[in-house]
């Protein structure tokens, strides 16, 4: 149980949505499972805050591809969450002979589920694909003294995509006055974090009705309480990024190469926990080079490595260039190969010579639109790429697409495969 004093605290972590924003990254894992910074995953980010502010009742909602979300989860070890009278558990919709109780939405998802929060006094309800550091102990103090039924972590968002996030106008006693859930023209940079602390009776009563159709938490539960004058901001002035789109997720990760970066990942007093591995330490040949990179346990490295994050046992051939990439576990890059701006899933091979993420910047994709810009390429999980094939920015590979079907170039902005 979480506790505040002698007030109990359920969480509650969304992490059932199908992450199109991520594009085939997405398509057999759930966001909440994908990695991050080489080592973790961004389900750690919201499970390491709450251990951290002393919550340890956490139910996470899981719906889409959850495979991966549950071999990382395990018993909740790694964030001292296997305990016996609370922990961690995943929550997924229940099949049955006289139906499925498939979540319609983040509000039903909540309902369905609401005997998780009975007796408690707070919900606190977490997005699964949020990378933030925050202690929750100041959010749930503010909002158990002004007896709000509902409080919504804000902030700034002037430098970022304003047509992503929520925007709230705020009074001055930080009563939010006006939500607008993802506006076309925003009028202002306040943005809603979708980080959101109910009165557990409230929610209850106010889930209670929604129970055929397709309900979203923010539209029929949190805007409706906005016009009933008990919905306040809590402020928060550290980092926070979501990255349940492509180009925020690799600016993210990219982030952390530089020489002071916004997020800490390394701080005792806030640790970001995740189950470790039994992998050796990472391994440099005679001829390696490496530069401002994260480089992951297991991964050998005999060729260049520059402004890169490899996760677990990649493998980088002598005279081939990794550069401003991001790389999943164990995949191989060849000798002679360039890999150049590119997001790489798990179990791909890089034949030699060939070249991967070349040529000029293409306008988006020819499938996915503008989710690719800034010249990102995205290699889907095991593409086997044949030796001496050339790939453009902005291509997409889907998952398991066969060498012999790419051929030997591929155009920027193609979208080559079969996709889920």
């Amino acid at each position: 149980m979480g506790f505040l004093g002698d007030e109990r605290v359920k969480v509650m972590i969304l992490a059932g949505g199908k992450g199109e924003g991520l594009s085939v990254l997405a398509s057999h894992r759930a966001v909440s499972s994908m990695p991050f910074g080489g080592r973790y995953r961004l389900v750690d980010f919201p499970l390491s805050n709450c251990v951290n502010s002393g919550l340890f009742d956490i139910g996470i909602l899981a719906q889409y591809n959850p495979i991966s979300l549950m071999d990382h989860l395990g018993t909740g070890q790694a964030w001292d969450l296997d305990r016996k009278r609370t922990g961690v558990s995943l929550l997924q919709p229940i099949q049955t002979e006289a139906g499925s109780s498939w979540y319609r939405g983040t509000a039903d998802a909540l309902r369905q589920n609401r005997r998780e929060f009975e007796g408690y006094d707070f919900v606190l309800v977490l997005p699964g694909d949020l990378v933030f550091k925050m202690d929750f102990r100041g959010l749930i103090r503010q909002h158990h003294r002004r007896r709000a039924a509902v409080t919504v972590a804000t902030a700034p968002a002037d430098f970022k995509d304003l047509r992503r996030f929520g925007i709230v106008e705020v009074a001055d006693d930080d009563r939010i006055t006006a939500f607008l859930e993802k506006p076309d023209r925003p009028a202002g940079t306040l943005a809603s974090m979708a980080i959101y602390l109910f009165d557990a009776a409230y929610l209850t009563h106010k889930l209670e009705p929604l129970r055929k159709g397709q309900y979203d938490l923010v539209q029929d539960v949190v805007v409706p309480a906005v016009s009933e004058k008990v919905v306040h901001q809590f402020p928060f002035n550290g980092y926070w990024e979501d990255v349940g789109e492509l180009t925020p997720y690799y600016q993210a990760n990219m982030e952390l190469l530089r020489d002071t970066p916004r997020l800490e990942m390394v701080d005792p007093s806030w640790p970001i926990m995740t189950p470790t591995d039994e992998m050796p330490p990472a391994k440099f040949g005679p001829g390696s080079h490496a530069v401002r990179s994260l480089v992951a346990n297991g991964s050998i490295v005999n060729g260049k490595v520059i402004n890169s994050i490899l996760s677990r046992g990649v493998y980088v051939e002598e005279g081939a260039l990794v550069r401003d990439s991001i790389l999943f576990g164990d995949t191989a890059v060849h000798r002679g190969a360039v890999v150049d701006r590119v997001v790489m899933d798990r179990f791909c091979d890089v034949g030699e010579k060939a070249k991967v993420g070349v040529g000029e910047v293409y306008d988006g994709n020819e499938r996915f639109g503008g989710l690719f810009s800034g010249g990102v390429t995205v290699v889907g999980k095991s593409v086997a790429l044949p030796a001496g094939i050339t790939v453009g920015r902005h291509v997409c590979l889907a998952p398991d697409t066969p060498g012999e079907f790419l051929g030997k170039n591929v155009p920027a902005g193609a979208a080559v495969g079969e996709f889920p």
